[in-house]
């Protein structure tokens, strides 16, 4: 996903029974979209630092796949 505003095409063939997606999409809606799952994302973060003995506030990121490079995942507060 663009980590800018500008929308971005999707072109998905034979998605499934010979169909194919054909569409457009911006970080908005993405993050829309995906606002559920990076809620969910929070307790078994949390919980995995807890287990690791590393605290919030002495980190400065935490890597996850590669969600790094998602604006999303960047604030101060996730």
């Amino acid at each position: 996903m663009s980590s800018n505003s500008t929308d971005i095409s999707l072109n998905i063939e034979c998605v499934m029974d010979d169909k194919d997606v054909c569409g457009r999409m911006n970080r908005a809606k993405f993050e829309e979209l995906c606002a559920d799952l990076m809620e969910r994302m929070v307790v078994p973060l949390m919980a995995a630092l807890d287990q690791a003995q590393v605290w919030l506030q002495d980190t400065s990121s935490v890597e996850i796949g590669r969600s790094h490079t998602d604006p999303c995942c960047k604030g101060p507060d996730q």
